[in-house]
């Protein structure tokens, strides 16, 4: 039975240097060779098209942009194609058309490597194929890997590593297809080529080693070398390579990004380093001379440490395409003036862990915002008739009554001037949760706050009770700072606070002792009781 199948020939074109076409290739019994029966067009409507599988036909798409028409419609101004193929020059072909081509031979060399489409390798015009014009595309790409010598003289060799094996260009009959990302045929093998450029692997096509001059030494340590250490795997001899620890810190950095929304830029410093999540590079190389001896000191990028602090990030919140720019997770682009604020308030809220994770934080902003913790300290201090509930706000050394801040929670001021020049970001919820007790019209008449204001739901001489689910004033406390409150026997005793004070940031609360008020605080610390326990 006649064997029909779908391959790649690789083959020239008499312009374009050697492409890929989609051919049929057919067998009769018995035969041991191929003949090509059919190229494959891109064209819907022919037998030939219509008997391919959807990846055949993605390949023959793909063939089809650097067909000549398609150049010609891409590259030329010409009026036909065959104008532009007999004026187009061989600098247009070789820096801007063969890349173009190159760019898609790579793709659908990629495409037959992974579902195991035939390649072969002729010139035009022999429409025979035996088995020896196959080629076997090998599915793990090869690493190069230099090798320098210095002794009387400075040389170095280039190779490939494939598994193994180590392939030496010379030795065989090479031909680099593509040259970024390289594809290189060696004998009857195709390898895809990991991390260089194709033009590095010319020379040694037909040459062992290339030496260097020595008035050019010093240059081609300084330069080529000190890149090529950084770059590649490595052999070194006569001349010495250090492989040293780094100083390794990390910097999450607010700024304004595009659209003028924040962002964090998270950086890795290694040494005197600074490099992004997404930087291809691998290792760091310096290049010094001692005692009339050429040294480099070398040192790893710890891709395992960079990992630990993404995920710390996210599991703060943070969310990243490129683990490079970071922002808030469901917290932006929701109202445009609060996003700064909300990215400062972050930084506040989580300074501590931050640091912790070993991130250090600044910020490229216009202002000198603060980007310490921010904390609303509570202390309970128990006197002989009453107690004072001490409320003071601390940032980092400097710390104010929490008074101080009423005019700006009022007015929905969130900068607050810090000495020093910093400008703090009062968090949000401030004026949500204190705007209330701080605006009670007692207030503002006496200087105290009454319980009504306080307590808003605590029965009042009239009988009336409204209870809300959570109080204002206790909302606002920590629960250390409730839970404290509630465990003082004297309150849970006899204390209804009936008038309270504030004197240097302090709130206080007489005592009465009758049962009336003894029943009145059971009231409203019974249902909290469970969270004694909490």
């Amino acid at each position: 039975m006649r064997e029909i199948r779908f391959a790649l020939g690789y083959m020239p074109h008499r312009l374009w240097g050697k492409i890929l076409q989609a051919q049929f290739l057919e067998k009769e019994p018995g035969k041991d060779f191929f003949v090509s029966a059919e190229y494959i067009q891109n064209d819907e409507s022919t037998l030939a098209y219509k008997r391919l599988t959807p990846m055949q036909r993605e390949i023959v798409k793909l063939i089809y942009a650097y067909s000549d028409r398609n150049l010609f419609r891409r590259f030329s101004r010409r009026r036909t194609a065959k104008e532009f193929q007999d004026h187009v020059e061989d600098e247009t072909i070789r820096k801007i058309i063969r890349p173009y081509i190159e760019k898609t031979l790579y793709r659908v060399l990629e495409i037959a490597r992974d579902h195991r489409i035939s390649l072969f390798v002729r010139e035009k015009g022999d429409g025979i194929i035996f088995a020896d014009d196959f080629m076997r595309i090998e599915k793990y790409p090869a690493d190069p890997v230099f090798s320098f010598h210095y002794g009387d003289e400075l040389s170095y060799t280039l190779s490939l590593i494939h598994g193994e094996n180590r392939l030496m260009l010379h030795l065989g009959s090479a031909e680099i297809v593509t040259y970024s990302p390289v594809t290189l045929m060696l004998g009857n093998t195709l390898y895809f080529v990991n991390d260089i450029d194709g033009k590095k692997l010319l020379p040694f096509l037909d040459k062992e080693r290339l030496i260097i001059p020595r008035e050019f030494e010093k240059k081609y340590f300084s330069t080529f070398i000190r890149n090529t250490l950084r770059d590649y795997n490595t052999l070194t001899e006569g001349f010495s390579v250090r492989d040293l620890q780094p100083d390794k810190r990390a910097e999450l950095i607010l700024e304004m990004g595009m659209g003028n929304l924040p962002v964090y830029i998270l950086q890795f410093h290694y040494n005197n380093q600074m490099i992004y999540a997404d930087s291809r590079l691998k290792r760091f190389v310096k290049f010094t001379e001692e005692g009339g001896n050429y040294v480099f000191k070398r040192y790893q990028r710890d891709f395992d440490w960079e990992e630990r602090l993404v995920v710390a990030l996210n599991e703060l919140g943070l969310r990243s395409r490129d683990r490079r720019i970071f922002h808030l997770n469901k917290e932006f682009n929701q109202d445009k003036g609060n996003d700064l604020f909300r990215a400062i308030n972050f930084i506040n809220k989580d300074e501590r862990a931050l640091a912790g994770s070993g991130i250090g934080v600044r910020h490229r902003l216009q202002k000198n915002y603060f980007l310490g913790k921010i904390e609303l300290e509570l202390e309970s201090r128990e006197r002989e008739d009453w107690f004072d509930i001490l409320a003071r706000v601390r940032f980092n050394d400097h710390v104010v009554p929490f008074l101080a801040l009423r005019h700006h929670i009022l007015k929905g001021k969130r900068e607050y001037a810090l000495p020093g020049g910093e400008i703090a970001v009062l968090p949000e919820e401030w004026f949500t949760r204190h705007r209330s007790m701080l605006n009670s019209e007692k207030r503002k008449e006496t200087g105290s706050w009454s319980t009504s204001s306080i307590f808003p739901w605590w029965r009042n001489p009239s009988g009336s009770s409204t209870r809300p689910p959570f109080p204002v004033f206790i909302s606002s406390m920590s629960w250390n700072g409730f839970l404290l409150l509630c465990s003082r026997r004297a309150f849970m005793q006899s204390c209804v606070p009936t008038r309270w004070k504030d004197t240097d940031g302090s709130v206080s609360c007489s005592r009465t002792d009758s049962e009336d008020a003894w029943q009145m605080t059971w009231g409203w610390v019974k249902p909290f009781r469970p969270l004694l326990f909490w």
